[in-house]
């Protein structure tokens, strides 16, 4: 029944869940969110540096022959 509330867009459902979620005082942030903060910003910089590393040594080794 959430899920098809939520499909509708239903008003009611959404106000009763703002409701809900005032009254929640813990904090929803799991230790998977608090790695994956550091975690893809660091990969994807050292995938980026491979990446065009290998990319640029390729393009000018293949311009040269």
């Amino acid at each position: 029944m959430k899920f098809y509330n939520c499909l509708l867009g239903s008003y009611s459902y959404r106000l009763k869940q703002q409701k809900r979620a005032r009254y929640k005082t813990f904090n929803s942030v799991s230790k998977i969110d608090k790695i994956s903060r550091i975690l893809f910003p660091v990969l994807f910089v050292i995938f980026n540096i491979l990446y065009w590393t290998l990319y640029l040594r390729t393009n000018i080794s293949a311009m040269v022959m």
